[in-house]
């Protein structure tokens, strides 16, 4: 489970996003309604204390079709130059591919930190940040074409979604009796830094000294002729993010009371993003060498892939992505 990221070590003021500004500027002036609105109330504190802090871990399940569906079950695809003999005119190009869709679960990991200020037995502003990601692997035996030969390898595909996030928001108790309150409430969340990163992982195990028979290249099978190499790897790194971007969430829950000032509670609610986002700046990195003889195509590398070769990406289509969904969190409290 991705827990607190070193994301919470840049200040606010590094979050790019130009209309940030309107809703804290508007969360500071309904702040200020409350308090004063219940100044009448100000000592009515709740019997278990004013102020509260959580822990909380969950998970969030946002609309990733998209993601899912299409890039995740995208097959690795390329080609490479078979040496036939000592002769560069007797070269022959040909391709592998990789199919093995990526398994991923439906929902992602999300764990977090709350502070409440209870200004009444009814009443409660929150403040929290968080995290949450979603990942995905798959693994598969083959043979691809590099440095003029055929290879046995393992190719090893991993992928991860994530983002940070603040939120501020209002809680309603609307039922207590004994050890039991149940409430509703709404909170507003700011997701920065979200983020992409796509890790395929080649091990070359065994390769073909020289050529006999041309069998199976799909990355499927592997070759006769076989002679002992030196295992290595190569990485293909594919990494790609963008701005920040707004959610509401509205949730019911509840809390039981261990001890006057230890609860623990589960509560389940419903994320609407703010609108589809696209992935911006894409990076490729990888340990490929010109003298490798291979080359990949765009399949498993998100919306984005290398053109004729070179270095600079642009997206192969629009891919939209939606965090809108459900999440269910549980949490322990305590009340000081």
């Amino acid at each position: 489970m991705l827990f607190f990221k070193k994301k919470f070590a840049y200040r606010f003021s590094k979050i790019q996003c130009k209309n940030r500004k309107i809703p804290l500027c508007l969360f500071c002036i309904v702040f200020m309604l409350f308090c004063i609105t219940n100044q009448a109330f100000a000592k009515e504190f709740t019997e278990y204390g004013q102020w509260s802090f959580a822990l909380l871990v969950g998970g969030e399940s946002p609309d990733l079709k998209a993601l899912d569906n299409v890039v995740f079950n995208q097959a690795v695809t390329g080609s490479g130059t078979i040496k036939q003999s000592q002769s560069q005119n007797s070269n022959v190009t040909v391709p592998f591919s990789f199919n093995t869709p990526m398994a991923v679960k439906n929902y992602g990991d999300k764990a977090g930190l709350e502070l409440q200020w209870h200004a009444n037995p009814t009443n409660s502003l929150i403040f929290g940040i968080g995290s949450w990601s979603k990942s995905g692997a798959s693994d598969q035996n083959g043979t691809i074409p590099t440095q003029g030969v055929y290879n046995d390898v393992t190719f090893k595909r991993r992928a991860i979604i994530s983002y940070a996030e603040y939120n501020l928001g209002w809680r309603y108790t609307f039922f207590r009796k004994s050890k039991l309150i149940l409430y509703a409430r709404t909170t507003i969340h700011e997701a920065f830094d979200v983020d992409y990163r796509e890790d395929f992982i080649i091990s070359y195990y065994r390769g073909i000294a020289s050529q006999t028979s041309s069998s199976n290249t799909s990355g499927t099978g592997s070759n006769t002729a076989n002679t002992a190499t030196q295992a290595f790897n190569r990485a293909r790194i594919v990494q790609a993010k963008t701005a920040s971007m707004f959610m509401g969430e509205f949730a019911l829950g509840g809390e039981w009371f261990f001890l006057k000032w230890l609860a623990v509670g589960v509560e389940a609610g419903y994320m609407r993003a703010e609108k589809s986002i696209q992935f911006q700046n894409a990076k490729l990195q990888t340990d490929y060498q010109s003298t490798d003889n291979i080359s990949f195509d765009g399949g498993g590398s998100m919306a984005f892939y290398v053109n004729n070769g070179s270095n600079q990406l642009f997206a192969a289509r629009k891919l939209n992505i939606n965090f809108s969904g459900w999440q269910v969190m549980f949490h322990v409290n305590i009340y000081y």
